[in-house]
């Protein structure tokens, strides 16, 4: 189960990567791939929490594979932290696709995963364990927490330049539909302007 875990794990990783990158070159699919990805990792972390982040382990009894009893309190913690991890992955993908909310979702991530991250340094050198988990522990929660508060550095202007860098006029409208996200007129002359590029990019 371990393998599956991994497996699934770096393959949705991967997807999501490539997704960005064919979001930021403005290819097609790029956005649907980023949506899926995430919505996907945001469940996978949701669901096999206890097993990433926890030091379950399995063993093979009549090719069966079953969990060996473990510590409930380290069953509870990796149950805890894949909810966080599936927090940060709804607020990656709300921040990437602009939605509104993503602020708070990031916000709540980096102080969860800064605190877990304080914990298991403080286990480690406390009990001086030479146990890998908690390394792999340490690791994880920071390349997590390196990669939510990067994120959530970025502000919402930035980012509309960077993925719309070769559209300004529509980079404009999308800040200000951000900043008046009530205003309908404002998404009419976004449909509108978008509309009248597909159609050039037609009869080109």
């Amino acid at each position: 189960m371990k393998k599956f875990i991994k497996i699934a794990e770096l393959g949705l990783v991967s997807i999501f990567m490539i997704g960005t990158i064919m979001r930021l070159f403005e290819l097609t699919g790029g956005g649907i791939l980023t949506v899926l990805s995430l919505s996907a990792l945001s469940l996978f972390y949701l669901t096999f929490g206890f097993a990433i982040f926890s030091n379950i382990k399995f063993k093979k009894k009549k090719n069966k594979e079953i969990s060996e009893k473990q510590n409930p309190l380290f069953v509870i913690a990796g149950v805890i932290i894949g909810a966080v991890a599936s927090m940060a992955c709804s607020g990656i993908l709300f921040k990437i696709m602009l939605w509104p909310g993503s602020g708070m979702l990031l916000f709540l991530s980096i102080v969860s995963f800064a605190i877990f991250f304080l914990i298991f340094i403080a286990i480690k050198l406390i009990n001086k364990s030479s146990d890998s988990f908690y390394m792999k522990m340490i690791v994880r929660t920071s390349i997590f927490l390196l990669v939510v508060s990067s994120l959530y550095s970025i502000s919402m202007n930035t980012l509309v330049d960077i993925l719309y860098r070769k559209q300004p006029q529509y980079a404009e409208m999308m800040k200000e539909s951000l900043a008046n996200p009530t205003d309908e007129t404002i998404r009419i002359k976004m449909d509108v302007y978008r509309d009248s590029l597909e159609n050039s990019r037609y009869n080109q």
